[in-house]
């Protein structure tokens, strides 16, 4: 009851890739065949967190795992590893690589900017969270319009 939390992002999770080496996996047994990387967290990592509950019947163990997003296209670049991820890095830290639709059903993905309630009123942290979701709404107009 003392952590309010606001919606600032929604997308759509994606297949990344080199399309200099390989093509995105057309089919779920492709997919569960590919190498993947993932960005391992302290208590997960995020791809295979976020497809459990996709039509997948077993998210596949990574080959690689990175400490954050903007170290997956150093590793994917050259080879046959694939990246299951929100469409929004094509625009940042993976706009160097590929990007498909993944062979199987996903539900949406949402981000969410949360604090807590000592930080509501606070100047500083309203300005950082109205930075936010500025920020976010630039996100969300840029992807409708392409």
């Amino acid at each position: 009851s003392d952590m309010f939390q606001t919606r600032i992002l929604t997308g759509k999770m994606m297949c990344f890739f080199d399309p200099e080496v390989i093509s995105a996996p057309d089919t779920i047994e492709a997919y569960l065949a590919a190498n993947h990387i993932d960005v391992q967290f302290v208590l997960g990592g995020f791809s295979s967190d976020v497809l459990q509950g996709s039509d997948l019947p077993n998210m596949p163990k990574p080959t690689v795992t990175v400490s954050n997003f903007a170290a997956i296209t150093p590793f994917v670049l050259g080879t046959e590893l694939i990246s299951t991820e929100i469409e929004f890095l094509h625009d940042t830290s993976l706009k160097r690589l590929a990007m498909a639709p993944l062979p199987f059903r996903t539900e949406p993905l949402s981000i969410y900017m949360a604090w807590h309630e000592r930080s509501t009123n606070d100047p500083s942290h309203r300005w950082l969270r109205a930075m936010v979701r500025e920020i976010s709404a630039e996100i969300e107009v840029g992807r409708l319009r392409t």
